[in-house]
C-alpha cells in the first residue's frame, strides 16, 4: 500500500456515508484508520454535540470557526501521526462540507479565503483524494425520513439538500483527485463502486 495516503468520503446527508465508512472499515481492518468531521477526538465530539444537537444554534460565522476547530483537532491528533506511521486515513467528511454547507447551501462566500487558509494553519495536511457520494437529493431525505432523528442539518428543506448537492459537484479541490460516485442503488453496488476508487491506493 502506498504510504501517507488521505481519503475522504463525503456527499449530501442520505447519500449513504457512513454505511460506506463500515463497509470499507470491514474490508480494511487495521491497514487503515478511520475517523469523522467534526467529531475523531474528544474536543470534536464536544464540538460535534453543540453543531448537530438540538437547541438554539451560535450565528453562521460562529458556527463556520467551530467547525475549523473540530478539524484543526482530527487533523492534528488523528490524522497526522496516521499518515506519519505510513497508514492510510479513510475520513467521514472534511472541507468538503464545510464549503458545500456553511459556504454554499449557507450562502456565505466571504468564508471562502477562510477555508483555503486552513490548510496552511494545519501544515499542509492534504487529502490525496475525495469520493462524493451523489444522490438525488430527494431520494437523499428520503432515506433520512426513514431512519429518523434527524439533526439540525438532516432536518433541512430539500432546496437546501439541492444545493450541498450543487456544491459537492462544484468543490474543485487543489492538489486533490475528486471521483463522484453514484450513491444510488444496494449499498454493496454503491461499495463496489467506492471500492474500485479506494482500490487504486492499496495493493
Amino acid at each position: 500500500m502506498k504510504k501517507r495516503i488521505f481519503i475522504v468520503i463525503d456527499g449530501v446527508d442520505g447519500s449513504g456515508k457512513s454505511t460506506q465508512m463500515r463497509l470499507l472499515k470491514k474490508r480494511l481492518g487495521k491497514r487503515a484508520v478511520f475517523t469523522f468531521d467534526p467529531g475523531g477526538t474528544k474536543i470534536g465530539i464536544r464540538l460535534r454535540g453543540m453543531l448537530l444537537g438540538k437547541g438554539k444554534k451560535p450565528s453562521p460565522l460562529t458556527v463556520f470557526y467551530m467547525f475549523l476547530a473540530a478539524r484543526a483537532s482530527i487533523v492534528q491528533e488523528i490524522i497526522e501521526p496516521a499518515l506519519k506511521a505510513g497508514k492510510l486515513v479513510v475520513c467521514d467528511r472534511f472541507d468538503t462540507s464545510t464549503y458545500t454547507y456553511q459556504m454554499r447551501a449557507g450562502k456565505h462566500p466571504e468564508y471562502k479565503k477562510a477555508i483555503e487558509s486552513f490548510t496552511d494553519a494545519t501544515k499542509g495536511v492534504r487529502p490525496d483524494a475525495y469520493i462524493i457520494l451523489d444522490l438525488n437529493p430527494a431520494e437523499a431525505r428520503r432515506r433520512i425520513v426513514g431512519d429518523g432523528n434527524m439533526d439540525v442539518y438532516e432536518s433541512k428543506p430539500l432546496s437546501f439538500y439541492r444545493d450541498v448537492r450543487r456544491g459537492m459537484k462544484a468543490f474543485k479541490p487543489r492538489g486533490s483527485k475528486k471521483y463522484v460516485v453514484d450513491a444510488s442503488g444496494s449499498r454493496y453496488e454503491v461499495h463496489e463502486r467506492v471500492w474500485a476508487i479506494v482500490s487504486r491506493f492499496v495493493k
